[in-house]
């Protein structure tokens, strides 16, 4: 889907909002792709960037929630 989002709409940086990158997708969205050069890098690069955000979720899904009793509570 990341793809899509670059090729199409990418000189706004939607593809790096979509992958959760604020910061450059608000450097890109004002200046336009940095003038297409970050657009046209993104080419390159997205594929890492696609894999670290995949990574950066599966991340998030493994760790235990915050309000989750622990495995060795006891269950009331």
């Amino acid at each position: 889907m990341a793809y899509l989002w670059w090729f199409f709409v990418g000189l706004f940086g939607m593809h790096h909002f979509y992958l959760g990158r604020t910061g450059r997708g608000l450097l890109h969205l004002c200046t336009l792709g940095i003038c297409g050069l970050g657009w046209l890098a993104d080419a390159f690069t997205l594929p890492h960037q696609v894999r670290s955000a995949n990574a950066r979720i599966a991340q998030q899904d493994v760790a235990p929630r915050a309000d989750a009793p622990a495995l060795n509570d006891p269950v009331h």
